[in-house]
């Protein structure tokens, strides 16, 4: 605690009391204006829980041998004596009770692959940890979110059912599943997008409920956990030796070709710079690779607890290049890491990074709060004025399709995520059936979206703010929907401060960040 003061604002009259109640409730504010992502979603600890609950222990190869005899094989033929042995390694309980008694009496632990038998009866492959988590986040109420019109899919209908009750996260491990552990674990992502889904699918209230259990279950089990760091998870690559040694004669070479006059200085310290920026994302891949995956250091980073992989570069790889007091990167990288400890030349060439950072806060965060207000002063007036500005004509519009990067397949974003919340001007056919999946004047959904994907359709002619008719203003329709409810925008929204403060917002946040890497 460190002594910080506040405000402390008190609605008086009943007006003042409604209004915040009605605008102010966090329940209300679950998504973010700006880009209709979550706005709360748990954090640290709670991630480390979770991320702990979901993680699975034990040999992978044998667990997948098990989980195949037990699935498969045994109900093809007879078992050799050896296949027979290897299945009595599995653990099997005939009700998730039971195997939580296994649990609590140290037969098992959380994260232990075992064959549990549901209430209607299907035996599955999953751990106590993975059961404990999906039961938090499981509902079975009704479908308060408003149906998606013109969506017959059965495919799409049975993924919506299905993520509505699990959220996407399915409880039965697959052979498959355990070999990739990113498609079972469950970090500060995958629990960003459970919220998003629960948002979406079960409303306002079940989604407090669903926050309030996840909370509880990250906080238990983190201390359950008992993950902690020691200067012991710090394991130090073997092979880094030799990339330094390798980087150095790179770097040596160079000096040469300048002495003799092959390159100007300018070339001679950029390539100098790239040798070592390029040994730096070496011996972070190292790092990476030495890094166990039940190391407590690396499960906070992984899971999106709290630190990065370049913390972690700079604890146990090194702490590579460093800014000098005007910016400019000085060529002489601090090869130690923390673990190593730094020499004292290394230690004061960290220094300048570390006053730059505190200046660069102080300084910066006034500029991009200037960039804000500019932005605002620009775009106030653009309210939304009327319903439809091309009531009775044919409006305008553009071709969307996804945003691509400079290279060929890198997309910056995808094709559904665009067109969710702009309505489309004529009928969206299938190209195959010729089937009308949705009518022209129609708002995209998430599920139409993913209709209109599968269909094979990959750009739309869509109304858009830029080719808006109206004279003062923008209409309803070709701004869309309102971000952070998912239905049409209201008469009167201040959608151009909205979109002012979402572009003015993260800049605040990321001069902040340049305070931690130097």
């Amino acid at each position: 605690f460190d002594g910080d003061q506040m405000a402390v604002h008190v609605p008086l009259s009943i007006e003042a009391q409604t209004e915040a109640r009605f605008l102010m409730l966090a329940a209300n504010n679950i998504l973010k204006l700006a880009d209709g992502k979550p706005v709360i979603s748990p954090t640290q600890d709670m991630v480390l829980g979770c991320y702990y609950l979901t993680t699975v222990r034990g040999n992978v190869k044998e667990l997948q041998q098990i989980m195949d005899l037990y699935n498969n094989v045994r109900h093809q033929r007879a078992l050799t004596e050896d296949e027979v042995a290897l299945l009595r390694k599995g653990k099997y309980y005939s009700s998730f009770d039971e195997a939580y008694e296994a649990y609590v009496a140290h037969d098992i632990t959380l994260q232990t692959v075992v064959n549990i038998k549901q209430p209607d009866g299907k035996k599955i492959w999953t751990t106590v940890g993975r059961t404990i988590f999906c039961q938090a986040i499981y509902y079975d109420g009704v479908d308060s979110s408003a149906e998606s019109p013109y969506v017959n899919d059965p495919e799409i209908l049975a993924k919506r059912e299905f993520e509505r009750h699990t959220l996407g996260i399915p409880l039965e491990l697959t052979p498959e599943m355990i070999g990739n552990s990113k498609s079972y674990l469950v970090g500060k992502k995958q629990l960003s997008k459970i919220v998003e889904k629960c948002f979406k699918l079960r409303g306002t209230t079940p989604t407090a409920v669903m926050l309030d259990n996840v909370k509880a279950l990250g906080y238990k089990y983190s201390t359950i956990s008992g993950l902690t760091t020691s200067v012991f998870d710090m394991n130090i690559p073997t092979q880094k030796k030799d990339i330094m040694h390798k980087a150095e004669q790179k770097v040596i070479e160079i000096e040469n070709n300048f002495n003799e006059g092959f390159l100007t200085e300018n070339e001679r310290y950029k390539s100098v710079i790239e040798v070592w920026k390029d040994a730096a994302a070496q011996v972070e891949d190292l790092v990476k690779n030495v890094m166990e995956e039940d190391n407590p250091i690396w499960m906070m980073a992984d899971s999106g607890a709290r630190g990065s992989m370049n913390q972690i570069r700079q604890l146990c790889g090194m702490r590579g290049l460093m800014s000098d007091p005007s910016g400019r990167t000085i060529e002489l990288p601090v090869k130690a890491c923390f673990r190593e400890g730094l020499s004292v030349l290394e230690y004061f060439i960290s220094s300048h990074g570390g006053r730059k950072g505190l200046a660069d806060t102080a300084l910066k965060t006034a500029d991009s709060g200037y960039l804000t207000r500019r932005l605002v002063d620009v775009a106030q007036n653009v309210i939304v004025r009327e319903e439809d500005c091309s009531a009775g004509s044919r409006p305008q519009g553009m071709w969307i399709e996804a945003f691509r990067g400079s290279g060929k397949d890198e997309i910056i974003e995808k094709f559904e995520d665009r067109i969710v919340g702009k309505y489309v001007i004529d009928d969206v056919v299938n190209p195959t059936t010729g089937e009308i999946i949705c009518p022209g004047d129609t708002m995209i959904t998430d599920d139409l979206a993913a209709e209109i994907v599968k269909a094979g359709i990959s750009k739309l002619y869509m109304r858009t703010v830029l080719t808006c008719r109206s004279e003062h203003g923008v209409c309803c329709k070709c701004y869309g929907s309102n971000m952070a409810t998912g239905k049409p925008v209201n008469l009167g929204e201040a959608v151009g401060v909205i979109a002012a403060q979402s572009i003015g917002e993260p800049g605040t946040q990321l001069t902040m960040r340049t305070f931690h890497t130097g």
